[in-house]
């Protein structure tokens, strides 16, 4: 019987690429759980969520985030929210359901290419690709939406006035780094 060991690939591999007043960083620490739950079950959910995070559901279209372990849950849409935390083992669902319990589950770690964007020239660089209103009155800091660059889906969080995460599908996760470094490079 042959011994190997299977090694996780980076869906880029750049780490960090730094323009003029911009920084795009890949995220791969995170684990990324999706709870979806029916509504029967949202209010022992939200209880459970209170006991092991000490902090409410945010509302749809924003997030909050834990100051027992720094646990970023995400509300996407009613009933169901995105957990993202730094990674701590092989098996986040299981970890997730200990503290939470009731809810269907999906381990999405893999599936999403998380790039963070910082810097003074973030918002003009995303509003040559993104069709929504990054003004700080309109999208909040906390704030998350669905939107699109360009072809591609993208979810972000605003997490300062100047700094996201984008979270798009692994398969298109070189077409999303394309987008963003043409974008950085064209910023006049």
């Amino acid at each position: 019987m042959n011994n190997f060991n299977l090694v996780a690939e980076p869906p880029l591999g750049f780490n960090q690429k730094k323009f003029k007043n911009l920084i795009l960083f890949e995220e791969l620490e995170y684990s990324l759980i999706s709870v979806s739950l029916s509504d029967n079950h949202y209010t022992l959910f939200k209880k459970n969520i209170f006991n092991s995070f000490k902090l409410d559901l945010p509302k749809v279209g924003s997030t909050k985030i834990s100051t027992v372990d720094n646990t970023k849950i995400i509300a996407l849409q009613p009933n169901q929210y995105f957990f993202m935390y730094k990674r701590i083992s092989d098996f986040p669902v299981d970890e997730l359901k200990s503290h939470v319990g009731i809810g269907y589950y999906s381990d999405q770690s893999d599936s999403w290419s998380i790039i963070k964007i910082s810097g003074e020239n973030t918002i003009p660089a995303l509003e040559r690709i993104c069709p929504i209103d990054l003004s700080i009155e309109k999208f909040k800091i906390d704030g998350v939406s669905r939107t699109q660059m360009e072809h591609l889906s993208v979810i972000m969080i605003r997490i300062a006035v100047n700094e996201f995460i984008l979270m798009s599908p692994r398969s298109s996760s070189h077409s999303f780094y394309h987008i963003l470094t043409q974008s950085a490079q064209n910023i006049l």
